[in-house]
């Protein structure tokens, strides 16, 4: 049985690790509304480390294109999970949905003066609610800033931010949000690698 290939692979370093780690599963619909289909530049700041992404986002499916060590990663987010892809090395891993029961979690949403949106996320921890995310949205549903708590791989809690901004709205095409052929993925507790 192979072992599954390590993030760590995909993120050099632990800072890239964590900000990997935090803009996943950060797709539009964490807005109230539903989104249009957009272009972005993402900026993700978690403790000291920074990094800019570009995002192609339509519906569920949510690409994200980041430079790390002068090579171009990219991600693709479903509600099936993620698969991380080295475009050049035409290797990559899929990160499934986690099965393990989650806390419960609950939304507040509300409006602004202004039309923008307003979501936070809390989960149940030791009988409170504790807040995990607020997310400012526009009208149309565009994610534009996220306030966050994630945790790192040392098991540490860390507040982060993300801004999304030269946001352009138009359609995309569907091959954006496909693993192009040739790319071999690996998969947590599998025989082989896919494709």
């Amino acid at each position: 049985m192979r072992p599954s290939m390590p993030l760590s692979r995909f993120c050099s370093s632990l800072p890239a690790l964590a900000l990997f780690l935090a803009s996943s599963g950060s797709q539009a619909r964490d807005c109230a509304a539903s989104a249009p289909d957009y272009v972005a530049e993402r900026k993700i700041m978690v403790g000291d480390a920074t990094i800019r992404t570009r995002i192609l986002s339509s519906g569920e499916r949510e690409r994200e294109e980041v430079n790390i060590g002068g090579k171009t990663k990219v991600t693709l987010r479903t509600s099936a999970g993620s698969t991380i892809f080295d475009p050049e090395a035409r290797r990559g891993v899929e990160i499934p949905v986690a099965t393990a029961r989650r806390q419960p979690t609950q939304y507040v949403d509300s409006a602004e003066p202004d039309g923008k949106m307003l979501r936070i996320t809390q989960f149940l921890r030791n009988g409170g609610w504790v807040e995990l995310s607020r997310t400012t949205c526009r009208k149309d549903g565009i994610m534009i800033r996220r306030d966050f708590v994630t945790i790192d791989i040392q098991r540490r809690e860390l507040k982060g931010e993300m801004v999304q901004d030269h946001i352009v709205v138009g359609a995309i095409p569907n091959d954006m949000f496909v693993v192009p052929a040739g790319v071999i993925l690996e998969r947590p507790n599998a025989d082989r690698p896919s494709r």
